[in-house]
């Protein structure tokens, strides 16, 4: 399974994209699961605003985009190292 996007598989554990902007867009979906309280208001807040969240692409590369209600869960529930 490949790691969600923000972060690189290291191992047996996920450690952060070296990419600063990367990393600050995926703590502030993390900060707002805490804020709003789960998956479904965190996907909804980007869509309110026009913020688009950076995805992997086939080709390893990073794009941005609205986010899909699985994209907020893959980040919610890995076991990762922020």
């Amino acid at each position: 399974m490949a790691a969600p996007v923000g972060f690189m598989k290291a191992g047996d554990r996920y450690v952060k994209d070296p990419d600063r902007r990367v990393q600050e867009a995926i703590k502030m979906v993390f900060d707002k699961v805490e804020e709003l309280g789960g998956a479904r208001q965190t996907l909804c807040w980007p869509h309110e605003y026009n913020f688009d969240l950076p995805v992997k692409q086939t080709n390893g590369d990073t794009a941005r985009r609205r986010p899909h209600y699985s994209a907020i869960g893959r980040l919610k529930h890995r076991d990762v190292v922020v």
